[in-house]
C-alpha cells in the first residue's frame, strides 16, 4: 500500500473504532441501568415502611432513562477530560510517562544519536522534526509515537533502546515509529486513549461507592457494596473490551511499520537484529512506568503480558524480516549483550557516519526528469535512497547556526533571513519593518545571518525550516500570534507575495498551530466538491510560475485535465489571491485520500515543464504537498525512484 491507500485504512479502522466503541459504551450503560434498578428494588424491599407506589416508581421508564443519562454523562465527561489532557499533543503522553525531554544540544552521545537518527528521518520524510523523549528509568527495549498529527508528534524511546541497540538497529525502529506517524496510526491511538478513559471512570465510581458503603450498617450497606462492586466490574469489563479492540487494531499496524521501516532504512538487519535483542534480554521489551498500560497499543513491542497481545509474537515478526532465524540466537545474543559494554559503540557511532560529501552551496538552473505518478507514489514513502540523502542534508546544514537554534530568538532571526527578499532594496524595507515591529536585534541577527543563508544549497531551505519549528513552539501563544503576523508584513512589504513566500508563512503557520480537533474523523471531501478550490491552486500556481498568460493558461489545462477531464472550472488571473488560497487549501486538505493522490499527481503536470522540475519547483512542490498533509520526501537529481 502506498501513503493515500494507509491513510484511507487508517480512516477506516477510525470509522470501525468508533463504531465498536459506542456498542462497549452502550453496553456498560445498559448494564449500569439494570444494576442500579436491582439495588433500588432490593432496598425497597428491604424496608417495610415503602409502599407499593414507591416501589412501582422504580421500576418506572424515568428512572431508567435519568440512569442511563447520567451513567453516560459520567462516560462522556471522562472522555473529554482525558482528551483535553492530550490536546497538547504527544509530548503530553511522554511527560505523564515521566520521560525526559532530549534537547538539539546533548552532551549524552547515545542521546546525541538518537537526535541525529530523528532528525536524518524526518527529512527524509518532509515532515517537521517530532519532539524526542527518553523514559530514562526503563531498561527494556521500546519505543513509540503520539500525537495528532506530524505537527506536535513526539517519539518516545527507552533508555535500554538507546543503551542496547547500535544506530543501524535504533533507526530501524525509529523507521517503525515514523511509519505510524506518517500512516495515521498515531491520530487514531492517541485519540483512543481519551475514549477509553471515560470506561475507566466507571470503574473509580465503582470503587468509591464499595468504600463508602462498606461503612453502612446491616442489609442497606451490604447492597450498595454489592451494587459499587457490581459497576466497578462493569466499568472494567468496559476497558476489557476497549482493550481487545486497541489490541486487534495494534497488530495489524505493527507488520506494516516493520514493512515500512525495512523500506526505509538500508536493508531488513537493522530491524531484525533489535527484536532479537528484545528477545534476548530479561526484560525484554517490558515497561515499569506507573500509566504505562495506557500506551500499550502505542509501543514498538509488547510492554505488557496481556489476554489480549497488542502485537504479533515476536519470533513470528522476526522471522517476517529471516526467515532462517533460530531461537538459539537469543541465548547467543544474550549471552554477548552481558559482557558488552553498554555505550562501547555510542561516542564512535556519530564521528563514523557516512562519508558522502556535502551538498554544495551553489545550485544552477538544471532540471531534472520526474514523472507525476512517481512523485504521488513517494508521498509519505520516503526510500533508502531519500534516508541516504537526508544525512547529507543534516550534514550540510550550517552547524554553527544550528548550534544556537535553541535560542529563540536566534531561532526567529534564521526564520525572517529564509524570508529576506534577494533584491537590496526590498530587503532593506523588510529589516525596517522588522526593527519596527520586534526590536533592533532581531533585525540585526536576521541582517548578520543573511548572506550565509541565502547562499544554502536550494534543499537545504526546508529542511532548515523544519528543523525551526522545536524552538518556536516554545513561543507563548501571544508571541506565535506576533510572529505570523511579522511573516505575513514581511512578505507583503513590497506590495507583493510569491507562490513560495506564501507557502513558507503556511509550514510555519501550520508548525505553530495547537491541535483544536478531537473527533476521529474529520469531514471527507470529493474532488467534485472542491472544484473551485482546484480552480484556485491551479491558476495561482500556474499564473506565478509562467512568463505569461498564454503559458500560464497552458500549464492550467495540463493539470487541471488530469484532474477534471471532462468539466472543469476556466482558467482565470486571481487578483486578491492569498485569501482566496488560504480558504482552498484549507478545504483541500479534507479531500479523500485517493483525491489527494490525484491531486499530487496533477499538481506535478503544472509545476513542471515537460516533465523537468528545477529545485526551487520541487521545493515549491514539496512546500504545497506539506500544507494539504501529504508530506514529500526531498526531490533532486539522481534519486532513481524519481522517473518512471
Amino acid at each position: 500500500m502506498n501513503f493515500f491507500a494507509h491513510q484511507a485504512a487508517a480512516r477506516a479502522r477510525a470509522r470501525r473504532l468508533i463504531w465498536l466503541f459506542i456498542a462497549a459504551v452502550i453496553a456498560v450503560v445498559v448494564s449500569v441501568d439494570a444494576i442500579v434498578m436491582v439495588v433500588f428494588s432490593m432496598l425497597a424491599g428491604n424496608h417495610s415502611e415503602v409502599s407499593g407506589s414507591f416501589q412501582d416508581s422504580m421500576a418506572a421508564p424515568s428512572l431508567w432513562i435519568w440512569t442511563g443519562l447520567v451513567v453516560l454523562g459520567v462516560v462522556l465527561l471522562g472522555t473529554a477530560y482525558r482528551t483535553s489532557q492530550l490536546n497538547a499533543g504527544g509530548g503530553s503522553v511522554a511527560q505523564q510517562l515521566g520521560a525526559d525531554r532530549v534537547q538539539h544540544d546533548t552532551r549524552d552521545p547515545v542521546r546525541r544519536r538518537l537526535w541525529n537518527v530523528v532528525e536524518e528521518m524526518s527529512i527524509a520524510s518532509g515532515v517537521p522534526i517530532p519532539a524526542i523523549y527518553v523514559l530514562e528509568n526503563e531498561p527494556g527495549i521500546n519505543a513509540f509515537a503520539a500525537g495528532h498529527s506530524t505537527t506536535d508528534a513526539a517519539i518516545t524511546v527507552t533508555r535500554g533502546a538507546l543503551d542496547r541497540l547500535n544506530r543501524d538497529e535504533l533507526q530501524g525502529v525509529i523507521g517503525h515509529e515514523f511509519s505510524h506517524i506518517l500512516n495515521g496510526d498515531m491520530r487514531v491511538n492517541i485519540r483512543l486513549m481519551g475514549l477509553l478513559f471515560g470506561l475507566v471512570v466507571i470503574g473509580y465510581i465503582g470503587q468509591f461507592v464499595m468504600r463508602g458503603s462498606a461503612r453502612g450498617e446491616g442489609k442497606k450497606g451490604g447492597v450498595l457494596v454489592l451494587g459499587g462492586l457490581a459497576v466497578m466490574i462493569l466499568g472494567y469489563v468496559g476497558i476489557f473490551l476497549g482493550r481487545m479492540i486497541q489490541a486487534a487494531v495494534s497488530r495489524q499496524c505493527e507488520a506494516v511499520a516493520d514493512a515500512s521501516s525495512v523500506q526505509f532504512t538500508r536493508d531488513t538487519q537493522g530491524l531484525r537484529n533489535a527484536l532479537v535483542k528484545i528477545g534476548a534480554l530479561d526484560e525484554g521489551s517490558r515497561l515499569q512506568s506507573q500509566g504505562a498500560e495506557e500506551v500499550a497499543h502505542m509501543l514498538f513491542a509488547s510492554g505488557f503480558d496481556r489476554v489480549f497481545a497488542t502485537h504479533p509474537p515476536l519470533i513470528e515478526r522476526i522471522r517476517v524480516l529471516d526467515p532462517s532465524f533460530n531461537e538459539r540466537e537469543f541465548a547467543e545474543v544474550g549471552a554477548k549483550m552481558q559482557t558488552q559494554q553498554l555505550t562501547s559503540d555510542a561516542a564512535d557511532s556519530e564521528r563514523n557516519e557516512s562519508d558522502a560529501s556535502a551538498l554544495a552551496g551553489a545550485q544552477g538552473p538544471a532540471r531534472f526528469a520526474v514523472a507525476a505518478g512517481g512523485i504521488a507514489q513517494m508521498v509519505g514513502q520516503p526510500s533508502t535512497e531519500h534516508v541516504e540523502l537526508a544525512r547529507r542534508i543534516r550534514e550540510s546544514l550550517p552547524q554553527d547556526i544550528i548550534a544556537k537554534l535553541d535560542d529563540v530568538a536566534r531561532a526567529v532571526g534564521v526564520l525572517w533571513c529564509l524570508l529576506l527578499d534577494a533584491d537590496p532594496a526590498v530587503r532593506k524595507l523588510q529589516l525596517e519593518a522588522l526593527e519596527k515591529d520586534f526590536g533592533a536585534r532581531h533585525a540585526e541577527i536576521a541582517a548578520s545571518q543573511y548572506e550565509r543563508i541565502s547562499q544554502l544549497h536550494a534543499m537545504l531551505r526546508l529542511p532548515l525550516l523544519m528543523r525551526l519549528v522545536p524552538a518556536l513552539r516554545r513561543l507563548s501563544g501571544a508571541d506565535r500570534v506576533r510572529i505570523l503576523a511579522g511573516i505575513n508584513r514581511l512578505v507583503r512589504v513590497d506590495g507583493k507575495v510569491t507562490v513560495y513566500e506564501y507557502a513558507l508563512s503556511k509550514l510555519v503557520q501550520q508548525g505553530l498551530a495547537v491541535a483544536t480537533t478531537n473527533a476521529l474523523s474529520t469531514r471527507e471531501l470529493k474532488l467534485s466538491d472542491v472544484t473551485a478550490d482546484l480552480q484556485v491552486l491551479f491558476s495561482v500556481v500556474a499564473e506565478q510560475g509562467s512568463d505569461d498568460a498564454l503559458a500560464a493558461r497552458q500549464a492550467y489545462e495540463l493539470g487541471m485535465s488530469q484532474l477534471l477531464p471532462r468539466e472543469r472550472p476556466e482558467y482565470g488571473a486571481i487578483v486578491d489571491w492569498v485569501g482566496a488560497l488560504d480558504a482552498a487549501l484549507a478545504r483541500l486538505s479534507q479531500l479523500v485520500p485517493a483525491g489527494k493522490e490525484a491531486l499530487v499527481e496533477a499538481l506535478v503536470k503544472t509545476i513542471a515543464l515537460d516533465n523537468q522540475l528545477t529545485l526551487a519547483e520541487a521545493e515549491l512542490l514539496r512546500a504545497i504537498c506539506a500544507i494539504i498533509q501529504c508530506p514529500l520526501p526531498p526531490l533532486g537529481p539522481g534519486l532513481p525512484s524519481l522517473a518512471t
